[in-house]
């Protein structure tokens, strides 16, 4: 029986085994952040090597044009300023302590 025993070997095996342990996780990690990235890599891409941007991107542009408003400007510019200033961050402190309160769970003291 031949034993081989190579950093790489080990690595595979190592490998293996987390792939039997966590193929769904792995599975969620390739179509959830792989698949989606690699897709919007591919449009860039495109974009980036024709001139005149894609043969659909003329016609989204002015339809979207086409709808403008100038009260739909000023909410658009109001929701903006509330989700860069006073919401992303009492949201992300919010979210980080409701984890924090969640992981250590019984042991906060009581008043």
């Amino acid at each position: 029986m031949e034993f081989n025993c190579t950093p790489f070997n080990r690595f595979l095996q190592f490998f293996e085994q987390w792939l039997k342990r966590r193929w769904t996780s792995f599975l969620g990690l390739i179509l959830g952040v792989y698949l989606p990235l690699s897709i919007f890599v591919i449009l860039a891409v495109q974009i980036w090597q024709q001139e005149g941007g894609l043969a659909w991107d003329v016609s989204v542009l002015t339809a979207i044009h086409g709808t403008s408003q100038t009260q739909l400007d000023v909410i658009a510019a109001t929701l903006t300023q509330l989700g860069t200033r006073w919401g992303v961050i009492p949201g992300s402190v919010a979210v980080c302590l409701f984890c924090y309160i969640k992981a250590v769970g019984d042991r906060l003291p009581t008043f």
